[in-house]
């Protein structure tokens, strides 16, 4: 068997200390590149976080704006939602003068012209 020689141990392990060197350095690179990949991250989480909570109270101010749950009577409420509800509540309530209205004129009408021809038939019946 041939034995190594003091000279050829020696530089394999000079090789393997600049291996091992040569591996920490790299894990040191790693390590701080994940380092600086997580900064990043953690910022954009920061900044996501930021964004959401602004989201969220713009949200909440245009819940407010157009109200909430309506009155129990189902025509009123607050905000736009509610205001929306009331304008309908008082067309409805115009229609419906309206058509009352338009019946009452129609039964005037009606009417009158039962007078008129009442007095025309009585009329004709005195001079007959």
């Amino acid at each position: 068997m041939n034995q190594p020689s003091h000279a050829d141990i020696l530089d394999q392990i000079t090789a393997n200390e600049r291996e091992r060197d040569e591996f920490r350095r790299e894990s040191a690179k790693t390590t701080h590149e994940i380092f600086r990949q997580l900064k990043d991250v953690s910022t954009a989480l920061d900044g996501l976080k930021a964004s959401v909570s602004k989201t969220e109270t713009a949200v909440q101010a245009v819940v407010h704006a157009l109200g909430e749950e309506p009155t129990t009577d189902g025509a009123g409420g607050r905000g736009l939602i509610g205001d929306i509800r009331k304008t309908s509540r008082d067309m409805q309530s115009l229609m419906d003068l309206r058509k009352m209205g338009l019946g009452a004129i129609g039964a005037v009408v009606l009417f009158g012209t039962l007078i008129v021809f009442g007095i025309t038939y009585w009329i004709k019946s005195l001079t007959a």
